[in-house]
């Protein structure tokens, strides 16, 4: 009894995870992001969240070659982060991917210290830009331009990407209410980088960064889903050694946020079955 109650609580958390796919690639590490998607696809993740501007520029396409005429699969794309006009892969950013990051992930004292780093880099004042229209001829373009290269006739979530640079007002509800009465879109909402302090009324479907001090949003009214739960859950942006691993904190988030969903990035699939395996 006890052992079917807890394989009900971890399928239920399983279908609350959502694989980022921030981190995948094409050209020579396709066969590595390929591997990533199908092994989260064999542990029964079927929602994936990408943008045009991952990857640099090819995670949508790659998500697309992958899932393929796989059914029962959720993707979540966005618009307002405008894909690469080229590839930009640099052999700086390679080394990183190879070398860096698993020396990183390694040594998490190491790894916070430069994710401090990164965060307070372009820390200070400045001037926000004027806030831009989303026209109805870019949604239309950028939509049709994702549905393409992901290979699909419909977009199960279509979130405006950093959407403080944008002016939402009536004309833009109208706009994505449109793609979603024409069934190219299944709802519509916001992702942000961060966590904000209020939340305008668009759309149904909010994704904004992981603070465990913060309120639990609940109050938005809309399907909440948290990123960087693992990158910024906690004070120090480590894990500590006694804490169970990044599935069991994971599987603490759930608990405490009913309702919400997590999305979750790796690089290995070695890291992707040590997550799923602490579920729990």
């Amino acid at each position: 009894m006890n052992e079917a109650a807890d394989l009900k609580r971890t399928s239920n958390r399983v279908e609350r995870l959502i694989l980022g796919c921030g981190r995948i690639n094409g050209a020579s590490e396709f066969k590595q992001s390929a591997k990533l998607i199908e092994t989260a696809l064999k542990l029964g993740i079927r929602s994936f969240d990408t943008a045009p501007s991952y990857g640099e520029g090819e995670s949508e396409d790659v998500l697309g070659a992958v899932l393929s005429g796989i059914e029962g699969v959720a993707i979540t794309t966005k618009i307002g982060i405008p894909r690469p006009a080229a590839r930009r892969a640099s052999l700086l950013k390679s080394i990183y991917r190879h070398i860096g990051r698993p020396i990183l992930a390694k040594v998490p004292a190491l790894k916070a210290q430069a994710l401090r780093l990164a965060a307070t880099r372009d820390a200070g004042p400045y001037e926000s830009p004027p806030k831009r229209q989303l026209l109805s001829s870019l949604v239309l373009m950028e939509l049709e331009q994702s549905l393409r290269r992901l290979r699909r006739a419909f977009i199960d979530k279509y979130l405006i990407h950093e959407p403080t640079q944008f002016c939402l007002d009536q004309n833009t509800s109208d706009i994505f209410h449109e793609l979603i009465s024409q069934g190219m879109v299944g709802a519509c909402g916001l992702a942000y980088g961060d966590c904000p302090e209020t939340i305008p009324s668009f759309g149904s479907v909010i994704q904004v960064r992981y603070d465990e001090y913060s309120p639990s949003l609940s109050h938005a009214q809309k399907e909440l889903i948290f990123h960087g739960v693992l990158r910024h859950g906690l004070r120090h942006r480590t894990l500590p050694s006694s804490d169970g691993g990044a599935g069991h904190h994971i599987s603490r988030v759930l608990e405490s946020r009913p309702g919400s969903k997590i999305i979750f990035s790796v690089s290995s699939v070695r890291q992707i079955k040590e997550i799923m395996a602490d579920l729990s």
